[in-house]
């Protein structure tokens, strides 16, 4: 009886703490009410960041229209910090890179020409031109 305690307490503590999902095209983040994009676009598709935001307006996946670009804080979300020689976007998703993906928010600098963007080789924030492209994973909420 004992054993099957600890295997069930085992089996609750890897895989039903883990709040995102896998649904098709799109993965689920239950614990912050959003779902985020999973398609073979989201290392295909090179955009500038103004182009990002057009891309996930006219975004259909699931059955959804509501998609936008995700905020850097979004983004930690997702980001796993656990795997040190890799990617380090939870293992949850299929469609990765270790590229730079855009966010929605924009820095001061040069006027708001620059914006932000997920590196997910180190999981960090960095900013660039907002003319350069870069790839793109669109989030929507689930309200």
């Amino acid at each position: 009886m004992k054993v099957l305690l600890i295997v069930i307490f085992i089996y609750t503590g890897l895989f039903a703490g883990d709040k995102l999902q896998k649904k098709g095209d799109y993965v689920l983040d239950k614990q912050h009410n959003m779902m985020w994009q999973d398609t073979e676009d989201n290392i295909r598709m090179l955009v500038s960041h103004i182009d990002s935001s057009k891309y996930c307006s006219a975004l259909r996946v699931g059955g959804h229209t509501n998609w936008r670009v995700p905020s850097v804080d979004e983004y930690s979300y997702i980001i796993d910090k656990s795997r040190k020689d890799e990617i380090m976007i939870n293992r949850v998703f299929r469609y990765i890179l270790q590229d730079d993906y855009w966010a929605s928010d924009r820095t001061w600098r040069n006027f708001g020409r620059w914006g932000y963007y997920i590196y997910f080789k180190s999981g960090s924030a960095y900013y660039e031109n907002r003319t350069y492209p870069k790839y793109i994973r669109c989030v929507r909420d689930m309200k």
